[in-house]
């Protein structure tokens, strides 16, 4: 007996640490029951998951060795660390969010809830990157969404709305960020851009032939810039998160 229990034990901490039970069509699943599946991260989240990239549509069934499993839950990282991810659409079957599903990601993203009742989510701001980050939900449950804690700091539009990821790019020395068809957001760049002395912000820049009124600062955009004196604002800049 002491023998077996030597030898399950060898088996299992053989057993990569982010195991999952099964892969089907590029997503990797455990089961919960014989007609449910909750939808897991494949390798390790914090080395950078790299599986999925643009707009990525959660299922919402699967048919896996000829039977169909409801996909109910999405659990701990199963989205974690994705730099390329850009939206996640979620289907209204989702029942339970684990934390951290969408952890460490600090890129500009998307999320679109379908349902009209949210998810449970035991903490919606565990781990996570949100200053950038839009919501779309059926704007019908939007007190719902609000009464489990989603409203604090995302944009939150109606699902039917059109929105597209922001562009970055980089003029006369400033940063910018694309926040709708007219205007822009002066972000922090990407590499260090030492200011000096004093600078004015423009009121308007020219990106592939379409001008952009500058509308708001963004956060750190100015942030260990021990050679800037002074900063001359436009009137048209609404917003100043913290510089």
């Amino acid at each position: 007996m002491k023998k077996l229990l030597t030898i399950l034990m060898l088996l299992a901490s053989a057993l990569p640490l982010w195991a999952y039970e099964f892969e089907h069509e590029g997503f990797y699943y455990d089961w919960l029951s014989e007609t449910e599946v909750k939808l897991t991260h494949g390798d390790d989240p914090f080395s950078g998951n790299y599986n999925y990239s643009g707009y990525v549509t959660v299922p919402a069934t699967i048919v896996y060795k000829d039977v169909t499993y409801d996909i109910t839950t999405i659990g701990k990282y199963a989205f974690a660390n994705c730099p390329n991810l850009t939206v996640l659409d979620i289907p209204e079957n989702i029942q339970v969010l684990e934390n951290n599903y969408l952890g460490y990601n600090t890129q500009d993203l998307i999320i679109i809830m379908r349902s009209t009742n949210p998810p449970a989510w035991a903490d919606p701001y565990e781990g996570f990157y949100k200053g950038a980050w839009t919501l779309k939900i059926p704007m019908e449950a939007y007190d719902l969404y609000k009464q489990q804690g989603w409203m604090q700091d995302w944009k939150v539009i109606d699902i039917n709305e059109e929105i597209h990821i922001s562009t970055k790019f980089e003029k006369d020395g400033f940063h910018y960020k694309i926040t709708s068809d007219t205007e822009v957001e002066l972000v922090r760049g990407e590499t260090e851009a030492y200011y000096q002395s004093e600078i004015t912000i423009p009121t308007t820049v020219d990106h592939e032939g379409v001008t952009y009124t500058v509308t708001a600062i963004g956060d750190y955009a100015f942030e260990y810039r021990d050679n800037l004196t002074a900063v001359t604002i436009p009137e048209g800049v609404e917003v100043i998160s913290v510089c």
